[in-house]
């Protein structure tokens, strides 16, 4: 992952995600649109565990994340899975970990 700072993009600063292109998505940790290919897309499963879905296949509400570890460990730290998912949630330990391995996955393949 690279170690891009996290910097406010211009875009709207308030309103729904409705009102958003279909290449963007609010992320989690910023609270500003970004365009969905700087974006990791989670999803809560079934025994309310965060998984990264990385191809964006998983049924469910997607939760979007920044790309980046800092802003990973934002969301992490301040529990933001959880108030988005309106629920308790399970975060596996090491989770910037097993993205990284995915997204290294990901390009191999």
């Amino acid at each position: 992952m690279s170690t891009v700072p996290i910097t406010a993009d211009a875009g709207p600063a308030g309103g729904d995600a409705s009102a958003l292109p279909a290449s963007q998505r609010r992320c989690l940790a910023l609270g500003l649109p970004r365009e969905r290919a700087l974006l990791i897309r989670f999803v809560v499963g079934p025994d309310s565990t965060v998984v990264p879905d990385i191809d964006e296949r998983l049924p469910g509400r997607g939760l979007w994340v920044t790309a980046e570890r800092q802003a990973i460990e934002r969301v992490l730290q301040r529990k933001l899975f959880a108030r988005a998912a309106r629920h308790a949630v399970q975060v596996p330990d090491g989770l910037p970990q097993l993205i990284e391995a995915a997204l290294e996955r990901r390009c191999r393949d």
